[in-house]
This record gives C-alpha cells, structure tokens and sequence, in this order.
C-alpha cells in the first residue's frame, strides 16, 4: 500500500447541520476548516448478479488538489450533510461484533491503515450487496480532518457509493476548428449513498450522519441496515420525526377504519398536529393528545396505535423532549393538507376546514361547498 498523503486544501463549506436543544438552534457540524487528509477509491459490484469487487493498492493523492478539484470534492462528499438525522452503529449481540463500526475504530486509532481497512469495508458492502435492484458503482473512503462538531475539531470518516453516470458533450475549439465527443461520468452533485463518522461517542457506536441522495426502496435500506448496521440516535431529532411521523399514519390509515371519519376532519387533525409542534418548544405527549384530539375515545385509539407502531418498526419516542425544527421543517412537507377529487380537481386547505361542507346532491353526486370572504 502506498502510504497516506496528506491535503492541504482546505475544504471551506457553507452548509452546517443545525439540531434543536433548549435554546433551539446549536451548531452542529461545520466545514469550513476542513481538509481532505487521505482518499481510496474502489469499485464494488452486486453479488447477486455475479458481479466481483475491484480492490485499489493505492491512496489517492490528495496533497495536489488544485482549487477546482477541491470545491468539486467538498460539495461531492459534504454537501449531503446539511439536513440529515445522526445514528449509532449497532448490533444484536453487542457493539464489538459490527465490523464497519471496528474498522472505523481501527482507522481513527491509525489513520495509515486507511487504505488496508479501505479494502476490507469494500468486502463487506460487497457481502451485503444481494438485493437485485443495487448497482455496481465507485466505492469511495475519505479520512476529513478538523470537522467543527459542537464547536470542536473532530477527525471523520466519510464512507460513499456512486452507481449512476451521466452522459455529457465535450467540445474543444481550436484553430477555427470545433470537436465534438459525447462522454460519460460520474454526477458530481452528490454521492447515491453515504455516510459521515464522526470520532465522538464511540461508546455508543460513533455518531454516523446517513445521506441516501436519490435512492428509495430495499436497494437503499440495504446500505443502513446490512452494510452499516445503525440504529438511530436518542435525540431530539428522531423524537420529533418519528412522533409526527406516528401520528399521521394513525390520523391517515388508522383512524377511518374505526368510523366516518372525513377528509376535511383528517386534514384538521394533521394540521393541529403540525401546529402543536411549531407553537410549542417542548413537546408532552399529554398536553399534545388533548390539544390534537381531544376526545378520550380517539386519544385512546392512538395510544393502542402507537404502542404497536413503536413495537413494529422498533422505535423509542420519548413522552416529553425539545421539539427539533429541522425535523419538524423536514415532516411538515409530507403532512400535505390536499383533498383531491376524482383528476379535476385539487382543494387545498390552508386554514379552518369548517369553512368547507361536504355534501350528495338529489342525483347522487358529491359535493364541496366553500365559504371565503375575498377572491385573490
């Protein structure tokens, strides 16, 4: 292996992570001291389609960047970062046996085993790459040094998956004379896959920032689950997604099954959720049932929702926590206050659904009437 080069390029970024806590906003990660201390680069297939893994012996030097190839770089690998949750590694037994969390740890504790540990992290993401849908693609492990977390400098490891190549035109002029050639490459907008490893906590399984660029379904949830094993961190954050994430599949799949219940009436009822978040910096599930639902028989429907919620998808939401605003911001764009009627029409419902009577005619065709003050 060829021994670990170090950057001077500084990788100035402009796009912090923010987290809620009793003051609302503290800085969490910022860039603009960071550098790009060391580089391997590998290319990992899918197993399942009898695809094979390509192992680099050699570092990417990285003490030669010009400027261009540095911006290009930090927003490439950084950029991600901006809005994302933090995790924990994890595992069923115990922390010791997930091995992308020990090679981490062996990497932090000897940063010239880089591109060594760089090979054996490409195996197992190799291992876990069975899902049919998983592209083949460049396979990228990056040492950052002086991330500012918390308003202290930290080493990390970003670990990060290109599958996708774009097409694009390369024109040359020359001497009264244009060439034209269509090339591929790789997106440099951001990775499809990745993570951020912060050296802190590692107690309890580092503080890992996941970003999935594009990617949905099973071929995204296998680089969380199989390759990187992380559970979520116990914050604000989580607490705050996934109790609003909680209450809407109750108020949009649970509830009608128990009785009438109309869409202007869920609309309500999300938008009182959505409400209680904004107007409230501490969140308690009591004062949230009371102020949201209000009726003992529904707060009951969603206690017996919750809990099997919480069982299923193996979460822990706390009673009372500091309502987090990324996580709010993020949540409240699902929370869409949209009636939609057969493909004619959309209503959508900014304010008092009382304003809006639903109805069937003498000839059986359902109705909306609306009432408003001024036409804009």
């Amino acid at each position: 292996m060829v021994g670990m080069t170090a950057c001077n390029n500084v990788l100035s970024s402009r796009y912090p992570i923010f987290a809620a806590s009793t003051d609302q906003f503290i800085l969490m990660l910022e860039f603009v001291n960071t550098t790009l201390h060391s580089l391997a680069i590998h290319w990992v297939g899918n197993k399942a389609n009898d695809d094979n893994f390509l192992a680099t012996d050699n570092l990417f030097d990285t003490k030669n960047l010009d400027t261009d190839t540095a911006t290009t770089l930090q927003h490439f690998f950084l950029k991600p970062f901006a809005d994302t949750p933090a995790f924990n590694f994890s595992h069923p037994v115990e922390l010791k046996m997930n091995e992308v969390n020990t090679i981490t740890k062996d990497i932090f504790d000897n940063p010239d085993s880089l591109g060594e540990k760089s090979q054996q992290l490409a195996a197992l993401l190799y291992e876990a790459s069975t899902h049919p849908k998983i592209k083949a693609g460049e396979f990228y492990v990056v040492l950052f040094k002086d991330i500012l977390f918390e308003n202290k400098p930290v080493d990390a490891l970003g670990i990060f998956k290109s599958e996708g190549y774009d097409r694009y035109l390369d024109v040359e002029v020359e001497q009264r004379k244009a060439a034209l050639a269509v090339k591929s490459g790789i997106n440099t907008k951001q990775p499809d896959k990745g993570c951020l490893i912060l050296n802190s906590n590692e107690d309890a399984g580092y503080i890992v920032y996941l970003a999935y660029g594009g990617s949905k379904g099973d071929e995204a949830l296998y680089w969380k689950r199989d390759f990187l094993q992380l559970r979520p961190q116990n914050d604000n954050y989580h607490h705050t997604a996934n109790l609003l994430q909680l209450t809407k599949q109750f108020v949009m799949t649970s509830l009608p099954e128990s009785g009438e219940v109309s869409r202007t009436e869920q609309i309500d009822l999300l938008q009182r959720s959505v409400s209680y978040f904004k107007e409230n910096e501490q969140f308690d599930i009591k004062d949230f049932e009371k102020t949201v639902f209000r009726d003992e028989d529904t707060i009951e429907q969603y206690r017996e929702f919750g809990s099997r919620y919480i069982t299923q998808h193996d979460l822990h939401i706390a009673g009372n926590f500091d309502v987090s605003l990324p996580a709010l911001k993020k949540q409240a764009r699902i929370f869409k206050s949209v009636i939609k009627l057969d493909r004619n029409f959309h209503i959508y419902v900014h304010g008092n659904p009382e304003l809006i009577e639903q109805g069937i005619d003498e000839t059986g065709r359902k109705y909306y009437k609306l009432y408003f003050k001024e036409e804009h």
